[in-house]
């Protein structure tokens, strides 16, 4: 499962294009922003199809089984789904704080992960706890997240997340979508090739198990940093609209406060 992680984390993050970064600052530097939401949606759900698409030639062809390392189809696919859904979930997240609403989707999430920890401890009780029947676990909560989350906003916040505007333009908002990521796209394609390959060693060289101490060790690192990233959104989102709004000034002494 560890390797397969790795696997569909890069495979998503290949088209990423830093979509998210790019998504919260342009959701956050205009009061409705429904035009934005409705065309990052749309580039997103072409991300999945294509990724899907490169998953299934991966399990299919001799090339493809060497770069996988023999990993179950269905387990890929499983592995996929949560990447996704964790990825949507983290983006409706993020358009709930471009906005300044932070409070409710942490709680959804919090409380969906509440639930689905009290059902897989159920399934190891009862023996029923399998890799599948986790990452289906896994997979229906976080699909329950991001659309609670969704819903929240959609009934809360509809006037300034999804409504139209007038008549937008779509070519500005596609060139504004790149030249903010194009810039750190070539960045994150040497940082996806680095991790892969560093994994893809591990698991060739030394196999599962070892792959599986370097997984846990990154999950641990992740859990070190959440105390310091969780807050870093919510200054990111005022210091966006201060410079959206021209007051540099105001935007300066926000940035200020967030590097001590």
């Amino acid at each position: 499962i560890a390797f397969g992680q790795i696997i569909v984390q890069n495979l998503r993050g290949l088209f990423d294009f830093n979509i998210s970064s790019t998504f919260f600052n342009l959701s956050a530097s205009k009061h409705q922003s429904g035009g934005i939401t409705r065309l990052f949606g749309k580039i997103i759900f072409l991300q999945i199809i294509i990724s899907v698409l490169i998953l299934v030639l991966l399990s299919l062809t001799k090339a493809g089984n060497e770069i996988i390392q023999g990993t179950p189809f269905l387990i890929l696919l499983l592995l996929l789904g949560i990447e996704w859904v964790l990825y949507l979930t983290s983006l409706s997240n993020q358009l709930g704080d471009s906005k300044g609403i932070s409070k409710w989707p942490q709680i959804l999430i919090l409380v969906s992960n509440l639930i689905m920890t009290l059902v897989i401890i159920a399934l190891a009780a009862m023996k029923g706890l399998t890799v599948y029947t986790y990452l289906i676990t896994t997979f229906t909560f976080g699909v329950l997240s991001f659309f609670s989350i969704m819903i929240f906003l959609y009934q809360t916040n509809y006037d300034s997340i999804w409504m139209k505007v007038g008549k937008e333009d779509l070519k500005s908002l596609l060139k504004a979508t790149l030249k903010v990521s194009i810039p750190l796209t070539l960045a994150s394609y040497y940082g996806i090739g680095i991790e892969f390959f560093e994994r893809f060693l591990i698991q060739y060289k030394y196999g599962a198990e070892e792959q599986s101490y370097y997984y846990v060790a990154a999950k641990w690192a992740a859990i070190i940093i959440i105390l310091s990233s969780s807050s870093l959104q919510i200054f990111w989102q005022s210091l966006v609209k201060n410079i959206a709004a021209g007051d540099i000034k105001k935007a300066g002494e926000v940035y200020r406060r967030l590097d001590g």
